[in-house]
């Protein structure tokens, strides 16, 4: 729950343009480093289903909550990076933590996904 939550205010800084700021949480909390892709990284961006590494790219972008810690470690032994989609600006009714938003806090429907705010 704990990391849970450090996600989110990393997610909030760097969505708010507070990169700098962002670092020195990171750095606080002993993490030196994150992968940054270089500018002409080869991706495969994949949410759902079952995740195919066949593909001859150096990033993976799978989903945060329905990827299996295992087909990342697979991913990582195969040489791949990778990184999560995690929709922090968006309330999903499907994701493990949406009975943590209050009513209160729920916007409007997002045009074009039937129950997300």
């Amino acid at each position: 729950a704990v990391h849970q939550v450090l996600i989110w205010i990393i997610l909030f800084l760097l969505d708010c343009g507070m990169r700098s700021f962002a670092c020195l949480v990171l750095c606080f909390l002993g993490v030196s480093a994150w992968f940054q892709p270089p500018v002409r990284s080869t991706w495969q961006w994949q949410l759902e289903g079952v995740i195919e590494n066949r593909f001859n790219v150096s990033v993976y972008d799978v989903d945060l909550y329905n990827t299996h810690q295992s087909t990342i470690d697979s991913l990582h032994a195969a040489g791949h990076k990778v990184v999560c989609y995690y929709s922090a600006g968006t309330y999903e009714p499907d994701r493990p933590d949406s009975n943590e938003f209050p009513e209160s806090v729920l916007g409007n429907p997002v045009i074009g996904w039937p129950g997300e705010k």
